[in-house]
């Protein structure tokens, strides 16, 4: 039996395109691998398992960044996908993020975040410097802030926030992977880049109202609705998020009771979240979807 269900494994991997199991397993090192006694099935199929999961990762991974590339008319998709697939890696493999999921939700990140000018501190700029790769710029500034830019002019995340006061100095570490700020508050501070959950975070505040994401109807939509409430959102966003869905069940849906649970959860998370009462609010825009 446990032959039986790690060659099944197997004959998954060999499916998946040459360029990403490849990369999981060579096929001499499988070989070898099941010469072992049964004693080790279970280890096997663990391993094999995964494996697979690994090789599935890397190939939704590729097909998002090709749709990015190809069918750009399809980044919201794509960015769905990217969250969906980040929430699989950590379910996967405890909490961890492979780096062909962070790639690509990076990728759509890129694509979907509102594009600025180097306009967004709210005082005089104090410091800059460029990483070591040439690709991101630092800056400090007079509002206690620091802020990542890309080489475009783009700003990257939300400001860095943690100074008491202007932001004098500011410079990357030899590898480009930390920042260190020095501050009238007579303090330094230091600083990772932006990881994957910025990346993530963004992309769900981006796409907080978007009705793909609102009212999903696909697999990958449903997932990363979930990944936005359990790993990106804060209670005051998934509040708001639930307001949103609420809105979406009574108009679209003609559900009330559906609104009215979802009001419900969302002033269980933020008090503030409705203004008036989830009941009365509900039947309100139920009356607006069958409106001439």
């Amino acid at each position: 039996m446990g032959w039986a269900m790690s060659t099944g494994v197997l004959a998954e991997l060999r499916e998946l395109p040459v360029a990403v199991h490849n990369d999981v397993l060579l096929y001499t090192d499988l070989c070898t691998f099941f010469t072992h006694s049964d004693e080790q099935d279970q280890a096997q199929r663990l391993f094999l398992g995964r494996a697979l999961a690994d090789a599935q990762i890397q190939n939704r991974s590729r097909k998002i960044r090709d749709k990015l590339i190809n069918l750009p008319q399809y980044t919201v998709e794509a960015t769905l996908e990217a969250m969906d697939t980040v929430g699989d890696s950590l379910a996967a493999f405890k909490d961890e993020v492979k780096h062909s999921a962070q790639y690509a939700l990076n990728q759509t990140w890129h694509k979907i975040c509102e594009r600025l000018k180097l306009e967004g501190h709210r005082g005089s700029v104090r410091s800059v410097a460029f990483s070591p790769q040439g690709d991101r710029i630092v800056s400090g500034s007079a509002d206690n802030t620091l802020r990542l830019w890309d080489r475009e002019g783009n700003p990257i995340g939300q400001p860095l926030e943690g100074h008491r006061d202007s932001v004098w100095s500011v410079a990357f570490s030899p590898q480009g992977d930390r920042i260190v700020s020095g501050s009238s508050d007579n303090t330094l501070r230091l600083w990772d880049r932006i990881r994957w959950q910025d990346w993530l975070h963004d992309c769900c505040n981006q796409l907080l109202h978007h009705s793909d994401l609102v009212r999903p109807k696909t697999d990958a939509a449903r997932g990363a609705c979930q990944v936005c409430m359990d790993q990106a959102w804060t209670r005051r966003e998934r509040a708001e998020f639930l307001v949103a869905q609420g809105k979406a069940l009574a108009y679209y849906e003609q559900d009330a009771d559906g609104a009215v649970a979802k009001f419900d959860e969302a002033l269980s998370l933020d008090g503030t979240a409705l203004e008036v009462e989830p009941r009365e609010l509900a039947e309100q825009i139920k009356g607006w979807g069958t409106s001439p």
